[in-house]
């Protein structure tokens, strides 16, 4: 994790979920990380729409060209890749764990490398 927003939000995340595999939903405070929500995202955990966005910051919508709320996830990436990025965003989601991704969208020259975390709902 290289990036000082991957870092800052990482260390959140895992003081966040105490000694649980992940916090609580209700245990992520925006306002506790203000100056990195415009480098956040949020997907929704639905396969068959390929993982929508539900909230993401200006910063990932300006890298990427347009507003990302609603959009497929998956579909940043080649048909090939998808899969495997299904399954990361699946295990992750499933087994309430936190991982580093290097990822290389489809319209991409270099990856990008991010976290992807969840938040249980209990």
């Amino acid at each position: 994790m290289k990036h000082p927003s991957n870092r800052a939000f990482f260390a959140y995340w895992d003081a966040q979920r105490g000694g649980e595999r992940a916090p609580d939903r209700s245990d992520i405070e925006p306002g506790a990380v203000r100056e990195l929500l415009g480098d956040i995202f949020v997907l929704s955990y639905d396969h068959d729409a390929g993982f929508p966005f539900r909230v993401a910051g200006t910063r990932v919508c300006a890298l990427l060209g347009r507003d990302l709320k609603d959009k497929s996830f998956s579909e940043l990436f080649t048909p090939e890749a998808r899969g495997e990025i299904n399954d990361i965003i699946t295990v992750v989601a499933e087994e309430l764990l936190g991982a580093v991704a290097g990822v290389t969208p489809a319209w991409a020259r270099k990856a990008a490398k991010g976290i992807i975390t969840s938040s249980a709902i209990r």
